[in-house]
């Protein structure tokens, strides 16, 4: 907020606020790769918790969603199909 309104000094104890946070902070994509590496239940959870947030509030699932769930039901219906097809 404060760098919104323009501020670069703390109005209490004036002590700078630089750098700017809204433009110095990146995304680190390779950071967040390791992380999703090292702890993909995290991941993992973090995308459950996030669909079953758009389900509840009944918002369309992000398109990388939908083109995740799509996938999984045609090898659903695919795997079915081979499972009838072996069982005959």
């Amino acid at each position: 907020f404060t760098f919104r309104s323009g501020y670069r000094r703390c109005p209490e104890c004036e002590t700078s606020l630089e750098p700017d946070p809204f433009k110095e902070v990146l995304s680190d994509r390779t950071l967040a790769e390791l992380v999703d590496k090292i702890f993909p239940h995290l991941k993992e959870k973090d995308e459950r918790d996030e669909r079953e947030f758009y389900k509840r509030r009944g918002i369309k699932l992000k398109k990388e969603f939908m083109e995740e769930e799509l996938k999984k039901e045609a090898e659903a219906r695919a795997a079915a199909a081979a499972r009838r097809k072996s069982s005959h």
